[in-house]
């Protein structure tokens, strides 16, 4: 009893037990809440992981579907708005063209030329011409590009671009822009992404002549280009094996593509030969006539004519113009291997190592002529002059494997601007009136300057050719629709 009172009467006396009742904080059972955040945590970390992965199928697949439509949708969607493009830019300059005055002889009076189009127009049509050809795959261990210089031919470069990219599947272009304010740039600048066209690279080069140290005379620069073109893109740089130096009213056709009713008879005193290889690339004859040898090879020219057409059309060069001299010229144009290249004796021969030889498609391994070889202190216009002699021709032209054609004289209206107005690369032609800027051609071929060669006036044509354009539309389908009626009109 006296317990009980004096646990009553001093309170903090009590049992521990009744303390504790009072005092103690809540207890947590064992580690049930930490448990429940792990797993938890857990749960959202699978969660996360698992989400992530679907997310990366997820994009993938969209990514595959992507590709497939660009693959397969693209080139209907992107023809429908060239050949849009196209008809609406031909309609404007054909309305414009037909809206001209007829002389009393029924030609045609001033008429819109390519040079009238800016810049900007007539390279927004090259921008907008996707056309969804990828680059083909490589069966082949080696590359051929192609170095060219170029000035005031925006008009028919797309055309050029694809003959050589998409169908004879050149590798690379090196393209040097002669034009004083780089016309070329936008174009340059707006492909460097393109599938196509970013394989096609523009340098600015302006000027006549290119002044180099230790020379007193400054270099023809068509010279230049093609020693600069070689040496940083051939020797160095993209390392391409082999190197065509041709202009961009050329291209390289196959014979395999001539009709036999068009094919050219042989030389009299030709050897007979099997029939030609079927080529559809130019790594396809690389491979037979220069990879075994080296050194360079060379194509002979062949003249189309002006096809009796007086005005400019917006329609391919190659549909334009199929008409063509009987038999090849004897002047030649160079492909050359890199490695075996020296330097540049005019536009049409190359100087290879002294172990190397130029040869054609007849004479595998060596030229039928022996190479000039010009004291590096003459003057440039004396190693051409000399040089020419013996390497700028061919007079053998074997035309059973492959030619060049040469649209050089296009209209009479064209071929006056380009050579009295723009010049050539080695200056005014000859034929051009320094005063008026005009071509004078005089009635009697008999009273030409002794300095103009019979080849070099322009002519109709005599055989009708159409190898380039089928060759053309064969691996650019895209260029077909030149040849549907609505056409006609602008030819």
């Amino acid at each position: 009893r006296r317990d009980r009172q004096s646990n009553q009467t001093h309170p903090y006396k009590q049992r521990p037990q009744a303390i504790l009742h009072h005092c103690r904080p809540v207890r947590i059972p064992d580690d049930s809440l930490l448990t429940s955040t792990n797993r938890i945590m857990g749960k959202a970390r699978s969660a996360f992981v698992l989400a992530t992965l679907v997310g990366a199928l997820v994009g993938g697949f969209i990514l595959v579907i992507n590709n497939f439509v660009l693959t397969c949708m693209v080139p209907v969607t992107t023809e429908t708005t060239h050949s849009k493009t196209n008809q609406t830019g031909a309609g404007a300059q054909t309305s414009s063209l037909r809206n001209q005055n007829h002389d009393g002889a029924g030609n045609h009076g001033s008429a819109a030329t390519p040079s009238a189009t800016t810049t900007e127009e007539a390279t927004h049509g090259l921008i907008e011409s996707a056309h969804g050809e990828g680059r083909p795959g490589m069966k082949y261990n080696f590359t051929a590009a192609i170095c060219t210089l170029v000035k005031d031919h925006e008009a028919y470069l797309m055309e050029w671009i694809d003959y050589n990219l998409l169908a004879l599947e050149f590798d690379a272009i090196y393209l040097y822009d002669n034009s004083d304010d780089f016309d070329l740039q936008v174009w340059h600048d707006r492909t460097r992404s393109h599938p196509i066209y970013s394989r096609v690279h523009v340098v600015h080069q302006p000027g006549r002549k290119v002044k180099l140290p230790g020379k007193r005379q400054g270099q023809p620069v068509q010279y230049f280009v093609f020693d600069e073109c070689v040496k940083r893109n051939g020797k160095l740089g993209a390392k391409h094996d082999f190197i065509a130096l041709i202009d961009s009213d050329e291209f390289i056709v196959f014979q395999n593509n001539v009709s036999q009713t068009n094919q050219l008879e042989p030389i009299a005193d030709e050897e007979p030969r099997s029939a030609p290889k079927d080529y559809d690339s130019i790594h396809a004859l690389l491979q037979d006539y220069l990879v075994p040898y080296g050194g360079a090879l060379v194509i002979n020219w062949m003249y189309f004519g002006t096809s009796n057409r007086t005005l400019y059309a917006p329609v391919p060069i190659t549909k334009r113009f199929q008409y063509r001299d009987s038999a090849p010229g004897g002047t030649i144009k160079s492909i050359v291997k890199s490695m075996d290249y020296e330097h540049c004796l005019n536009p049409h021969a190359v100087q290879v190592r002294q172990d190397k030889f130029i040869h054609d498609t007849s004479t595998k391994g060596g030229f039928p002529t022996e190479l000039v070889r010009v004291a590096e202190e003459a003057s440039w216009e004396t190693q051409m002059r000399q040089s020419s002699k013996g390497v700028a021709h061919n007079r053998g032209a074997p035309s059973d494997v492959v030619l060049l054609h040469h649209y050089r004289f296009m209209t009479l209206k064209e071929f006056e601007k380009k050579m009295c107005h723009r010049g050539e690369a080695v200056g005014a032609h000859r034929l051009c009136n320094p005063d008026t800027k005009k071509l004078d051609i005089p009635d009697d071929l008999s009273q030409l300057p002794s300095n103009v060669p019979a080849h070099m006036i322009p002519r109709p044509g005599e055989v009708f050719d159409d190898s380039a354009w089928r060759f053309l539309t064969s691996k650019v389908p895209r260029y077909k629709t030149y040849d549907d009626e609505e056409w006609r009109d602008y030819m």
